[in-house]
C-alpha cells in the first residue's frame, strides 16, 4: 500500500466508526418516540418569524387553525422582519378575524430572524415554545406530538423532522435526500444524548430556558439561535434535548427554487460553523469536511496519476457504502425510498460540494431574502 494512503484512510475509519454510531442512535431515537399518551393539552406559543412570506404563510395559518387540539390551546405570534411585501397585510387580514393569532413588526433598530425570534419569545403568554417558518406546512397532528414529547421527563428541547418538498427532478430530489440526511444525524445524536443539529423550523423549548440563554450572552453568530439555544442548553442541562421522529410530526418546507439561492442558504449555514464550540459538533463537522476534502483532492491526483485511482475507488466505496446504510433507514421510516435513485449521482458531487462549501463559507458574504451578510 502507498503511504500516502494512510492518513485518508484513517480519517475514513473514523468516519464509519461515527456514522455506525449514528445508526445506532437513530435506531434508539425512533424507538424513544412518545406519541400521544396524555389527553391533557398544554398550552402553547408558536412563534413564525417571516420575511417576504405573502405567498405562503395563508397556507401555514391555515395549517395551524386545523391543528387536532382544542381550540384556545395556543396562540400564533406571527414577528414580521420588514417585509416589503404584503405579507404583513395578509396576516394582519387573518389575525382580525381569529383572536389567537397576532402580527407583531420589527422595530428600524431589529432586523433578522434572530430578532424576530427573540421578539416573539420575549411577547409570548405561554411557557412552551414551538418554531416554525412561514413558508412551511405542518400535518393536523403535529402540535399534539410535539407537546407530548416537550412535556416527557427531563424534556427542554425537542426538535422535529424537516422534509423538503416538491422533491421531484434532480435538483429538489438532491436538496431533499441531504435534508434527510441531517435529520437522521440530528435524530441519531440525540438519541444517543449528544445532539449536533437541530432546525428551528420544527422546534419546541421552554421560554424560561432562552430568556436564560440570552443573559448568557453566548448568541453566536447573526443566524442560527436554534443551533446556539441547543449548545447552551446541552451544556447546562445534559440528556434534555430530544428528536422525536413520528412521521405525523414532519414539517414541510419548499427546496431552494435556484442554484444560487441554494449555495446562499449553504453559506448561510456554514457561516456559523466557526461560533461553535461543543466538541461533538466541532469534531464531527471537522471530519465530514476532511473526509470529503481527502475524496476531492484524490479525485484531482487522479488526473496526475495512475497510482491515485485505486485510493479514490477506495474512499469513495467506503463513504457511500456507509452513508448508504445509514439513509436507507432513514429513507424508508419517512417514506421516502425512492430517493435513494439519486443517491450515487449526488455520492459522486457531493464531495466537491461540501469542499467548497465549507471553504468559503468561512469568507463569502451571502445574501438572504434581500440582505447581504458578512459572515
Amino acid at each position: 500500500m502507498d503511504w500516502a494512503w494512510v492518513i485518508p484512510i484513517l480519517f475514513f475509519i473514523a468516519y464509519t466508526i461515527r456514522i455506525l454510531t449514528y445508526l445506532y442512535g437513530w435506531k434508539k431515537a425512533i424507538r424513544s418516540d412518545p406519541g400521544i399518551k396524555s389527553s391533557t393539552v398544554v398550552s402553547a406559543s408558536v412563534i413564525i418569524p417571516v420575511r417576504n412570506e405573502e405567498k405562503r404563510i395563508k397556507a401555514l395559518l391555515g395549517d395551524l387553525q386545523a391543528q387536532q387540539i382544542p381550540d384556545g390551546a395556543f396562540e400564533i405570534i406571527i414577528v414580521d422582519d420588514h417585509s416589503t411585501d404584503h405579507t404583513a397585510a395578509v396576516v394582519q387580514s387573518y389575525a382580525t378575524g381569529n383572536a389567537g393569532t397576532r402580527l407583531i413588526e420589527l422595530g428600524a433598530d431589529e432586523y433578522g430572524k434572530k430578532a424576530a425570534i427573540r421578539r416573539g419569545v420575549l411577547e409570548a403568554a405561554h411557557e412552551i415554545i414551538i418554531s416554525t417558518d412561514g413558508d412551511c406546512r405542518a400535518p393536523g397532528g403535529w402540535l399534539g406530538l410535539m407537546l407530548e414529547a416537550i412535556r416527557e421527563p427531563g424534556a427542554r428541547m425537542v426538535g422535529g423532522p424537516v422534509i423538503i418538498e416538491p422533491d421531484k427532478g434532480f435538483f429538489r430530489a438532491m436538496q431533499s435526500l441531504e435534508f434527510l440526511s441531517l435529520t437522521g444525524v440530528s435524530a441519531a445524536s440525540a438519541g444517543l444524548g449528544s445532539p449536533l443539529m437541530c432546525n428551528a423550523a420544527n422546534l419546541a423549548y421552554l421560554k424560561e430556558d432562552y430568556l436564560q440563554y440570552l443573559e448568557s450572552g453566548q448568541q453566536g453568530s447573526a443566524s442560527g439561535d436554534d443551533m446556539f439555544l441547543m449548545v447552551w442548553l446541552k451544556k447546562m442541562h445534559p440528556g434534555s434535548v430530544r428528536f422525536i421522529t413520528d412521521p405525523g410530526a414532519v414539517i414541510r418546507t419548499l427546496p431552494a427554487d435556484s442554484l444560487q439561492n441554494f449555495v446562499m442558504q449553504r453559506l448561510r449555514w456554514v457561516s456559523k460553523s466557526r461560533f461553535y464550540s461543543d466538541v461533538h459538533l466541532v469534531s464531527t463537522a471537522l471530519l465530514v469536511f476532511l473526509v470529503n476534502a481527502c475524496l476531492f483532492m484524490a479525485a484531482v491526483l487522479c488526473f496526475l496519476g495512475s497510482r491515485w485511482i485505486g485510493l479514490f475507488l477506495i474512499l469513495l466505496g467506503t463513504k457511500a457504502l456507509i452513508d448508504g446504510l445509514f439513509l436507507f433507514g432513514v429513507l424508508k421510516h419517512f417514506g421516502k425510498r425512492e430517493l435513494l435513485l439519486v443517491f450515487l449521482p449526488l455520492e459522486l458531487i457531493y464531495f466537491m460540494y461540501v469542499s467548497i462549501i465549507g471553504l468559503a463559507g468561512q469568507v463569502t458574504p451571502y445574501t438572504w431574502k434581500g440582505r447581504h451578510i458578512k459572515p
